[in-house]
C-alpha cells in the first residue's frame, strides 16, 4: 500500500459527529464557523470539522490525522460537526464515508449579494497581497465565467445534494442573521438546537472574516520574542478551520489603540512569559503595522465593487445574465420551496431578476 492510500485509510471519518453545516463563500460561513466553535458542551468547546475532511484531494495531509486523533476519544466529551462549502470534487467518497444521519443548518445568502462578497474577496486580495487593482471586469468575469466559482458561492442546492438523505432536519440561517445584534439570538436558537450551551459571558454581536479582520494577527521579532498584534484576543487566524485551541498567551496589552483606528481595540500579546525589554519597539512596531493596514484598507473601499456596479456589469451583458439566472434559479428552488419568507428578503438578487429579458 503507498502512503497515500495508508493516510486516506487512517483518516477515515469518524461517525459520532453531532451536526451538518452547509455553507459557501460570501455567506459569512467563515463567521459562522467561529461562532459555532464559541458554543458549549461537556465543559468543551464545539468543534466545526476543517472543511478540508470533506476533500478527498487534500485528506492525505497529515492535519486530518492530527484531527482524528482529537476526535476520536483523546479528548472526551468534545462534539463536533462536519462543514460542508461549495461543491467538492470527489461526492462518491464523501457519501461512502459520511453515514451518520444528523441535523444541518443550512447558511445562505442573497445570491447576489454572495457573488459581489467573493468578487471583493480577490479584489481584496490583490490590493493586501500584491498591491494592484485589475479592474471590475476582470473580478467579475472571474467569478462569473467558472462553473467552479459559481458552485462555491452559490451552490446552494448542489451542496445539500451531496448528502440529502443524510439530513434528519434542516434550519436556515440567512447571513444577515449573524450580522450585529441579531447573531446572539441566532446562537441561542442553534445551541437550542444542537443542544449545545450557550456561553452567558460571550457577546457574538462582531466582525470576524471582512477585509479589516483578515490580515491578522501581524507577528513580529522583537528583541529575540515573538510578539502578535491582532482585532482577537487570541491567536485566531481566519484561515484555519477550526481555530478553538486554548494556547497560552500573554499580554503585553489587552486594549492597545491605535491613532489610524481609534474606534477599534487591538491585542499585543506573546506566546512566551517574560518581560519585554522594550515596550516602545513593539508599539512602534504595532504603529507601523496598523498604518500600513491602514492605507490598504483606504484603497480597498475606493476599489471594492458595489452591488450597483455589479448589476450594471450583468445589465451590460444579457447574455451572462440570462446564463446566471438560469444556474441561480436552480441552486435556489429548494430555498423557495423550504423557507419562502427568507427567499423574498433577498432583493438584490430578485433585483436581478427583474431586469432578465
Amino acid at each position: 500500500m503507498n502512503f497515500q492510500l495508508f493516510i486516506e485509510k487512517c483518516a477515515k471519518i469518524p461517525q459520532d459527529y453531532s451536526f451538518f453545516l452547509f455553507g459557501t463563500h460570501g455567506t459569512g460561513l467563515q463567521s459562522l464557523l467561529f461562532f459555532i466553535s464559541r458554543l458549549e458542551k461537556n465543559g468543551n468547546n464545539i468543534a466545526p470539522l476543517p472543511l478540508h475532511w470533506t476533500n478527498k484531494e487534500i485528506v492525505p495531509y497529515l492535519t486530518s490525522l492530527l484531527w482524528k486523533k482529537r476526535l476520536s476519544g483523546l479528548l472526551p466529551g468534545y462534539a463536533w460537526g462536519i462543514t460542508f462549502e461549495g461543491s467538492p470534487k470527489n461526492p462518491v467518497w464523501i457519501k461512502k464515508n459520511i453515514i451518520k444521519k444528523v441535523p444541518a443548518i443550512v447558511l445562505v445568502r442573497d445570491p447576489i449579494d454572495a457573488l459581489v462578497s467573493h468578487v471583493n474577496y480577490y479584489v481584496g486580495k490583490d490590493i493586501f497581497v500584491y498591491d494592484k487593482y485589475l479592474g471590475i471586469d476582470y473580478y467579475c468575469n472571474n467569478i462569473l465565467c467558472s462553473d467552479i466559482q459559481l458552485d462555491r458561492t452559490c451552490g446552494f442546492e448542489t451542496n445539500l445534494n451531496l448528502l440529502e438523505t443524510n439530513i434528519t432536519s434542516k434550519t436556515y440561517i440567512d447571513t444577515q442573521d449573524i450580522v450585529g445584534k441579531q447573531t446572539n439570538f441566532t446562537m441561542r436558537k442553534i445551541a437550542d438546537l444542537l443542544g449545545f450551551n450557550y456561553p452567558s459571558k460571550y457577546d457574538f454581536d462582531m466582525r470576524v472574516n471582512s477585509q479589516f479582520e483578515r490580515p491578522f494577527p501581524f507577528v513580529a521579532n522583537i528583541d529575540g520574542c515573538t510578539y502578535y498584534l491582532s482585532c482577537f484576543s487570541n491567536k485566531y487566524k481566519n484561515e484555519i478551520f477550526p481555530n478553538y485551541q486554548n494556547t497560552r498567551i500573554y499580554y503585553i496589552d489587552r486594549c492597545y489603540k491605535s491613532v489610524y483606528f481609534p474606534n477599534k481595540r487591538f491585542y499585543i500579546f506573546t506566546d512566551k512569559n517574560n518581560t519585554p525589554q522594550s515596550n516602545k519597539k513593539i508599539k512602534e512596531w504595532a504603529e507601523w503595522v496598523l498604518y500600513v493596514h491602514y492605507l490598504k484598507m483606504q484603497k480597498y473601499e475606493q476599489k471594492k465593487i458595489r452591488v450597483e456596479e455589479f448589476l450594471d456589469f450583468l445589465k451590460k451583458d444579457q447574455k451572462k445574465a440570462q446564463t446566471l439566472k438560469k444556474y441561480l434559479d436552480n441552486q435556489t428552488k429548494h430555498i423557495m420551496k423550504e423557507n419562502k419568507e427568507l427567499f423574498d428578503r433577498w432583493k438584490n438578487f430578485h433585483s436581478f431578476c427583474n431586469f432578465i429579458y
